[in-house]
Order: structure tokens, then C-alpha cells, then sequence
């Protein structure tokens, strides 16, 4: 199976989608945040859900 899902010629996605609907549970600081997005990126994964109905705090994402 292929990992991306090709929308057009010049748009594609990630099979999987990182999501941050819990994010203040996590309890990481904002290095450490950061650092679990490179690993993602790194992994392949550039799709992210972290929509503001979750809470103010995935508004932590977009900031980042």
C-alpha cells in the first residue's frame, strides 16, 4: 500500500495523521514538542490534526 493518498499532481498527503487532541496531557515542553514533530516529519507523517475544537492549548501546534 502506498503511504500517501495523491489529491492532485502537486497535492498529497500521509496515510496517517498525527493528532493532538490531547496535547496537555502530554506534558512536554515546547523543546520537547518540537522534537516529537521532527520525528514524525522524519517518519514520513506530514498530515496533523490539531483543531481548535480540541481546546485553546492546540493552538500550541500552530505557534510552534
Amino acid at each position: 500500500m502506498e503511504n500517501r493518498i495523491h489529491l492532485n499532481k502537486n497535492l498529497s498527503l500521509s496515510r496517517i495523521i498525527h493528532g493532538y487532541w490531547r496535547l496537555r496531557d502530554w506534558n512536554l515542553s515546547d523543546q520537547e514538542l518540537l522534537k516529537l514533530i521532527e520525528q514524525v516529519l522524519e517518519l514520513g507523517i506530514t498530515s496533523f490534526d490539531h483543531a481548535d475544537i480540541y481546546g485553546n492549548y492546540s493552538n500550541r501546534c500552530t505557534s510552534l
